[in-house]
């Protein structure tokens, strides 16, 4: 019997659903974290850029969530343009497992009123962020990404 991803943690191999689980079972609940694993995203932020001025909020990634887990290196390079750097390339799980955080590919959304649209640039250690206004002009405002 296996409870998929969100089956109660530490669990115990055996003969038999009373005295823990058999093979068969555990390795389902593995397979199932794994594939859970491969759909989330590697991050997702929100970021407001005015000007020279960008601020990052709501950020949940595979390395954590909030501000401290966020890109801490922002380049602005116009309107509309912008990167984001992790000075870490790497994160620690909570079981003490080391992961790079490498980006493969990623979806900008616009908020608000204006039709924001945005293209993702993956880059050696972070992400270029380009904004497009719906004349297709560079343009600034608040936006979603989500990184896999």
């Amino acid at each position: 019997m296996s409870l998929g991803v969100f089956a109660p943690l530490p669990i115990r191999l055996g003969g038999s659903d009373e005295e823990g689980w058999v093979s068969r079972a555990h390795a389902r609940m593995c397979a199932d974290l794994v594939a859970a694993k491969l759909s989330v995203p590697l991050a997702v932020f929100t970021f407001e850029k005015a000007g020279a001025t960008v601020t990052i909020s709501d950020y949940y990634g595979m390395n954590g969530a909030g501000s401290t887990y966020a890109p801490d290196d922002v380049a602005v390079t116009g309107t509309g343009h912008l990167a984001f750097y992790w000075s870490d390339r790497l994160f620690e799980d909570p079981y003490q497992v080391t992961h790079p955080l490498n980006a493969k590919h990623g979806k900008v959304t616009g908020h608000g009123t204006a039709s924001l649209r945005g293209v993702v640039e993956v880059v050696a250690n972070g992400i270029v962020v380009r904004t497009f206004n719906g004349a297709g002009a560079a343009a600034d405002g608040k936006a979603t990404v989500v990184l896999w």
